[in-house]
């Protein structure tokens, strides 16, 4: 005989299964309700005019700032060396360097990976180690410089000696 379906029965198992799609919604943090903005929106709200106004002085100020100061044009001409077939390698940057999340314009990622310190002399400055603390099989490399050849910062150093782990410049996890 099947088991008998009572109110509070369903009740309990309804509950249950909003408990656990509540759980994993906020797992993926609520991946699957639209946003409500889209990146391409057509007529801003009165309510978006009066925050962009608010914030014009300070648009401009920085506006002027970045204007005053030398900096890299911002357009390109080829890849980057850090994709297939790219030809762009970084020169050493003068000024303060934007490299950090309240400090880039762009991409903070590339803005990393084209920059090359003011200081920056080659081969006359220290080698840097980095650690690949959980060994060097997960990332796909091997021991030594060889990972870096084609890197304008070519003085880095890749090992999985945990004994170097304090004198590394860096470690890695994987």
């Amino acid at each position: 005989m099947p088991p008998r379906l009572s109110a509070r029965r369903l009740f309990l198992v309804i509950l249950f299964f909003l408990g656990v799609s509540l759980l994993v919604s906020l797992h993926h943090r609520f991946s699957w309700v639209p946003s409500r903005t889209t990146p391409m929106q057509a007529d801003p709200e009165p309510d978006d005019e009066l925050v962009v106004m608010a914030s014009v002085p300070s648009i401009v100020q920085n506006y002027e700032r970045v204007n005053s100061e030398e900096t890299e044009p911002t357009e390109k001409q080829g890849r980057p060396w850090f994709m297939a077939g790219g030809t762009e390698y970084p020169t050493n940057y003068k000024g303060p360097p934007r490299l950090f999340p309240d400090q880039a314009d762009g991409d903070r990622v590339v803005d990393q990976l084209m920059y090359v310190p003011e200081d920056y002399q080659g081969y006359d400055t220290p080698e840097k180690v980095i650690l690949a603390y959980n060994g060097l099989g997960p990332w796909g490399q091997k021991s030594g410089s060889a990972s870096f050849h084609g890197c304008p910062v070519n003085r880095c150093t890749l090992t999985d000696d945990r004994s170097k782990a304090a004198d590394a410049d860096a470690l890695l996890y994987k």
